[in-house]
């Protein structure tokens, strides 16, 4: 898995499976869903991130924690 954001579009995107190919994808409020051919999400896309994202950034091990703002 691999979680990213991107500052100049912002988003974030989360690759589930990041080297299976996708067969659909749904977008729903903002909300991008990869599905892969054999109907899995293989990743997510999260757009307008700084709204929808809650960040909690950990030195712990270099690691990026990130909860979803309900």
């Amino acid at each position: 898995m691999h979680i990213a954001y991107d500052t100049n579009s912002d988003q974030v995107k989360v690759e589930l499976l990041p080297n299976a190919p996708v067969a659909s994808v749904r977008e729903v409020n903002g909300i991008v869903l990869r599905y892969g051919p054999d109907r899995r999400v293989v990743g997510i896309e999260i757009r307008e991130g700084r709204q929808r994202i809650d960040w909690a950034l950990r030195a712990e091990e270099g690691s990026l924690h990130a909860a979803l703002v309900a």
